[in-house]
């Protein structure tokens, strides 16, 4: 059978199940080249050997805003406060939205941390001659 001339089927069936087939198997290579694509952009060492002013720019505001969050004491149970009238005031939506970035920065820290050593190692791109 040439190339220019479509393959027949017997019956519908046949021709369906090989379509799924080539669908299970393209969107299986996919996926892992997505997942692979994911694992090099997140390369901070990769970022920061071909980016380092932008590394140490964002190194740096990262540091400026989630530092004193981090340093903060740990978190306490809402207190109240005495309002004009005596009647103690339930604690402020901000300071309560503040807690809840602060857990989820720390719990995001510590896991980028702990997955430190699972980073991927990218091929050193030669930019010059050969040495």
């Amino acid at each position: 059978m040439s190339r220019s001339e479509p393959q027949t089927y017997k019956n519908e069936a046949a021709f369906l199940a090989q379509q799924a087939a080539a669908a299970k198997i393209a969107i299986g290579q996919t996926i892992e080249e997505m997942q692979k694509t994911a694992k090099e952009a997140a390369d901070l060492r990769w970022w920061t050997q071909h980016y380092p002013w932008a590394a140490v720019g964002t190194a740096t505001l990262l540091g400026f805003f989630v530092a004193p969050i981090l340093t903060r004491e740990s978190p306490t149970p809402p207190q109240t406060t005495a309002t004009r009238n005596g009647q103690a005031a339930a604690p402020s939506l901000l300071s309560s939205v503040i807690d809840l970035v602060r857990g989820v920065i720390i719990t995001a820290v510590t896991t980028a941390l702990k997955n430190k050593g699972d980073q991927v190692e990218h091929p050193v791109t030669a930019t010059g001659p050969e040495q």
